[in-house]
Parts: structure tokens; sequence; C-alpha cells
């Protein structure tokens, strides 16, 4: 179940309707992962769906702004603004301290 700070990035589902340039990333898997405060925004981690390997691609979300929180993520989809590395880390550290799921 997702928690309120990622029902906006849940809401945009598709990453606001951005193609992916990797069809990999067509149908990705998603797992969402909250900021330490609502308002701090929501991290989703995709990675290509159906079986498929691949790296994971960050996006996050902050303040109604979704963003390509890594490299992967930049490439996958390029129309999205990439984040400043300081949310880069900020992204990168709520996924470190976030539980690790069976999956």
């Amino acid at each position: 179940m997702v928690g309120p700070a990622c029902w906006p990035l849940e809401a945009v589902g598709t990453l606001g309707g951005a193609e992916p340039a990797d069809a990999r990333y067509f149908t990705p898997s998603l797992r969402y992962i909250a900021g330490p405060v609502p308002a701090a925004g929501c991290v989703a981690i995709a990675t290509p769906g159906g079986g498929i390997q691949g790296p994971p691609a960050y996006i996050l979300e902050r303040f109604g702004v979704v963003l390509a929180a890594n490299a992967v993520a930049r490439q996958v989809w390029p129309n999205l603004p990439a984040a400043s590395p300081q949310e880069e880390r900020l992204a990168a550290s709520w996924i470190a301290l976030a539980p690790v799921t069976a999956g």
C-alpha cells in the first residue's frame, strides 16, 4: 500500500505521460518510498517489467514536480527534468534507509 506522501507520484502512474526511451521500461515495476515526512516527497524505483533485467531508475517527486533522480532515469525518461545533485543524494538516502521488501 502506498502512503499519502507517495500519492502524487502514484497518481501520475506513467510518469505524467512521459514515454520511456528504453522499451524495457514501458511497463515498469514500481516501488514507492516515502520521505521522512509527507511534505518531503517520494521516490519511485522503476525496474523493467515482465521479468526483463535492467538497472533501477529513480524518480523523485517533490512539491508536485517529478524529477529523474539518477542517470538511468535520465536515459529512460529524457523529457523529465533532472534532479539536482542534492536531490539525487536525498533520493538515494531514502532508498538506502528503506526496509527491504520481498518481491
